[in-house]
């Protein structure tokens, strides 16, 4: 970072502090808190900065994320409720990067010191923040509008790594196709040769939806159906099998390559817009054991 890109950093860490002591000095004179404005939130630089966040809706718990920012490093583990970890992944942090998290950390650190009873807001779960370290804090509060807490999450998740930002959760709807290629490598000509598995959230969160075509015979005879035609159900051990294998391939992305595919992977996430990889399938490595595994369902 440049001397001036420093200063100008400093200067609007300054200003928000002190339009956010100025509102912690008004409460304090309103009689809604007891301000301690000469001596504001200061984390040291080993202090771990930890944000915890859960998906959840109507009905019930899905799974949820821990990332945990560390002087040079932010580690993030996905759970799931039976408390199987999709991953666990470490990626790099630039001191640029920590610095933010730093400044959204000790923002909302002072916020909270005056925050009171918050307002409830429906189906939205809380987000907690824990610092160790040179201090010891841990608090909870749903995001209702809460931007101090909003901002702080969101430097977070934006301190992560890309591949990390793009990994699996069972409240996504994923697509996996496998297009056999034939020995010359091209794809066979047969549209009915393709595989393909869509996936999509269960009303509960132990389970999800899976919409299969073109797959071998007898595939899904010991699930359940679903409540479309053609679905079938999965329980928490095939969701985690199915996310696993799509995050495998995913982390392992820059080693995936050979002169020898047997057919092409292809991933799709939903949403608006959404996100597609392709990749061959090579004996041996992650694609390969990912059709497997679906397969296996």
């Amino acid at each position: 970072m440049t001397t001036t890109s420093r200063t100008v950093e400093s200067r609007r860490r300054g200003a928000r502090r002190a339009a956010l002591l100025a509102g912690a000095a008004a409460l304090a004179l309103s009689g809604c808190g007891i301000a301690n404005t000469a001596f504001p939130v200061s984390l040291a630089d080993e202090d771990v900065i930890t944000v915890v966040r859960s998906d959840a809706g109507i009905f019930g718990y899905y799974g949820g994320s821990t990332m945990e920012v560390a002087a040079t490093t932010i580690t993030t583990r996905y759970t799931l409720p039976d408390g199987t970890e999709l991953y666990e992944v470490a990626d790099e942090l630039e001191p640029l990067q920590r610095e933010r998290v730093v400044d959204a950390a000790e923002t909302y650190l002072e916020w909270e010191r005056f925050a009171g009873d918050q307002g409830l807001c429906t189906d939205i779960p809380d987000t907690t923040v824990k610092v160790s370290g040179s201090r010891t804090h841990e608090s909870s509060y749903q995001e209702c509008d809460l931007d101090v807490l909003t901002q702080l999450r969101r430097t977070v998740e934006d301190s992560r790594g890309r591949v990390t930002r793009d990994l699996a959760h069972p409240t996504q709807e994923w697509t996996v196709e496998i297009q056999p290629l034939t020995a010359e490598g091209e794809p066979v000509a047969d549209a009915g040769a393709v595989e393909r598995y869509a996936f999509q959230p269960g009303y509960y969160p132990d389970l999800a939806m899976v919409q299969a075509e073109g797959v071998p015979e007898g595939w899904g005879a010991d699930l359940a159906p679903g409540p479309e035609e053609g679905q079938r159900v999965l329980e928490a051990p095939e969701v985690a099998t199915a996310l696993q294998g799509i995050n495998d391939v995913l982390l392992d992305q820059d080693r995936i390559g050979c002169g020898d595919a047997t057919a092409e992977l292809t991933l799709t996430r939903g949403g608006e817009p959404s996100t597609v990889w392709e990749f061959p399938v090579c004996p041996g490595q992650t694609p390969e054991e990912l059709v497997g595994a679906l397969r296996g369902l």
